[in-house]
């Protein structure tokens, strides 16, 4: 929900796409809404019966959810690619377990960001040929 808002209130976040470039965003979005309100029916479902070995830490969810709502500002100041690369990079850092070498955690956190990035800049960019934003610095 929080996406579609900022998808009618930002003009700027909005390239003009047509043809085969449509397809795959308008795709994702009716993708992601069905996904979300199946997850939101089968959360209320199952709430009572549901017993979750290792419950969810309410400061790293609230930080997850903090830098989600960061992300997309921060899209329209760095560039689609640097934000992508950030944000992964962070959140993968927050998620890995907390056990583990730190090291460990930084450099698996930093392959996976950009990795992530290659990939999505090969798909969207090179396959598909969508824009994505510049950002307002480059």
């Amino acid at each position: 929900i929080y996406t579609l808002s900022l998808h009618d209130a930002l003009p700027i976040y909005q390239p003009e796409l047509d043809g085969m470039s449509l397809i795959f965003p308008r795709g994702l979005i009716i993708f992601l809404i069905c996904g979300g309100v199946y997850l939101l029916i089968k959360s209320f479902r199952n709430r009572a019966s549901h017993t979750d070995p290792e419950p969810a830490s309410p400061s790293r969810v609230i930080t997850i959810a903090t830098s989600s709502v960061l992300y997309v500002p921060l899209i329209i100041f760095l560039g689609f690619y640097p934000a992508t690369a950030v944000f992964l990079f962070a959140t993968a850092t927050i998620l890995a377990d907390s056990g583990g070498n730190w090291r460990r955690r930084i450099m698996t956190s930093a392959l996976f960001s950009g990795v992530m990035c290659v990939s999505i800049w090969l798909v969207f960019a090179k396959l598909l040929t969508v824009p994505t934003p510049a950002g307002i610095f480059l």
